[in-house]
């Protein structure tokens, strides 16, 4: 029901570094991503983006994060988990996990671009 991808991945965090994580739908669901810290803490939400609101079946608009966590810190260098959740009208669940790379600065992103961070499906 849900395929998911991020761009650029890895970015650097900051007010003019974002990443794009956008997501397609087979069917109109209510959407919720997280994003997680590999110690388990949430460090931003994007809670009840409506797909229906956003046309629903198909590519919707990404979500843009950057790389700030929810009191506007920059998150630290390091490996990151987005969580996406689709809930149907019938009550039916579809997830699907990316992993976000956070780097120091833009140096080193030239040395970590065609990792493969998120293979495929």
């Amino acid at each position: 029901m849900i395929a998911a991808s991020a761009f650029p991945n890895p970015f650097v965090a900051g007010p003019d570094h974002r990443v794009s994580i956008q997501y397609q739908l087979s069917r109109a669901a209510e959407v919720r991503l997280d994003v997680y810290a590999m110690d388990g803490a949430r460090v931003f939400s994007a809670r009840g983006v409506s797909a229906a609101a956003q046309g629903g079946v198909g590519l919707n608009p990404p979500v843009l994060w950057d790389g700030r966590d929810h009191a506007g810190a920059r998150v630290a260098p390091g490996l990151y988990v987005a969580h996406i959740v689709a809930t149907d009208a019938d009550g039916g669940v579809s997830r699907r996990t990316l992993r976000l790379l956070v780097a120091a600065d833009p140096s080193v992103l030239d040395s970590l671009r065609g990792s493969s961070l998120n293979p495929g499906p």
